[in-house]
């Protein structure tokens, strides 16, 4: 109540909302919590609580971390708006993106809801786990070879490096973070075996089904 008055007293300025919300002791927390963690402390805001992205959120991370951008002309549902590259920009999540094709359907797998009637959730399920391993939103966008718009840009620019610098290349870009000692062995010993931008691919592939990649913390 408090944030909303002094939203009110700021004319509806939506950037100093943000910047106080961004600037905030809670909203800066780690979601690691040092000593035993109470559930009922949740509503206190007494650490970051780890989320689960939304389907358009993990799309948009698959997109950018290859460098394979989608593209979908919002203007054919929506008059008057333009072609975009992120489905976080679609106006509705009961929009399709691409029609219905492969791009809303692996949306739907992650239970973006529709605003009107159906909640977006959180829940996990097996469609979603086969689709992080086998939709073609996924498996187009792991190709270390080719040129243009089909190549994957991250796979590209780095294959060249060393085998310990390109691991952590793609654990940095696709986790944003670097890997723990087992899983750089676990990368560099399949790096190092049979063709080596398959196995980029492999690695790569690995890290976009990583439980890791789904949740922000």
């Amino acid at each position: 109540n408090e944030l909303a008055q002094a939203f009110v007293d700021n004319g509806y300025n939506i950037k100093w909302l943000m910047k106080q919300m961004a600037s905030s002791e809670a909203y800066q927390m780690s979601s690691r919590y040092p000593g035993t963690w109470d559930p009922q402390w949740e509503p206190l805001f007494a650490r970051k609580l780890v989320r689960r992205l939304w389907g358009e959120e993990i799309h948009d991370s698959l997109t950018m971390a290859s460098g394979v951008l989608g593209s979908y002309d919002l203007g054919r549902s929506y008059p008057g708006l333009s072609t975009v590259t992120s489905t976080m920009k679609n106006p509705e999540p009961v929009g399709n993106p691409d029609r219905g094709g492969a791009v809303s359907r692996f949306l739907d797998a992650f239970l973006r809801g529709d605003r009107d009637e159906e909640e977006r959730r959180a829940d996990g399920s097996i469609s979603q786990a086969l689709g992080l391993m086998n939709d073609p939103l996924v498996m187009s966008r792991i190709r270390g070879s080719g040129t243009g718009a089909n190549a994957n840009l991250l796979l590209v620019r780095n294959l060249s490096k060393p085998d310990a610098e390109l691991t952590d290349t793609l654990f940095q870009t696709v986790l944003s973070r670097v890997p723990t000692d087992a899983e750089r062995t676990a990368a560099l010993a399949q790096l190092r075996t049979g063709n080596r931008t398959q196995a980029a691919e492999d690695l790569l592939w690995s890290l976009f089904n990583k439980v890791d990649f789904l949740f922000n913390y």
